[in-house]
């Protein structure tokens, strides 16, 4: 698949790389439509570090399920961008958002500027109706 790769300040390449294996209670997911965010923009010219290098940016994203749960399959969903460990007491205490051990969509965990990526399911949420480039407006708009 295609993915856009960011090595460091100005280092962005289109490269092919393999599809992501969902692990168990994760979902495959296809992008329709990916936002750039102030956070890949400072990525990308130098002024936040990167977490993870090379890094596929991009939490801006609305995406089409292509390997999941029945009841998602096939449909347009938007994605969370924490992913929450759901093992620590937070997790545990339904104080996911607040998990010390969670990873990020597109910043410490590889994102939608790729051709596929995965997602655990409980982080995705139907937007059938949804017009893909306004849907990636949610994220910003939930975060605000």
């Amino acid at each position: 698949m295609d993915a856009l790769r960011l090595y460091g300040p100005r280092d962005l390449r289109l490269e092919d790389v393999p599809i992501p294996e969902p692990p168990r209670g994760w979902a495959l997911v296809r992008t329709e439509a990916a936002g750039i965010c102030g956070t890949d923009k400072a990525f990308y010219l130098g002024t936040y570090p990167l977490f993870k290098s090379p890094l596929v940016p991009g939490h801006e994203v609305v995406v089409r399920v292509v390997e999941g749960p029945e009841g998602l399959l096939g449909k347009r969903v938007v994605a969370e961008i924490n992913f929450a460990c759901g093992r620590c007491r937070l997790c545990r205490s339904g104080l996911y958002t607040h998990c010390p051990r969670k990873r990020t969509l597109g910043i410490d965990f590889d994102g939608g500027m790729a051709e596929y990526f995965v997602s655990p399911v409980e982080a995705l949420h139907a937007a059938e109706r949804l017009d893909p480039v306004a849907g990636v407006a949610v994220e910003p708009l939930a975060a605000v």
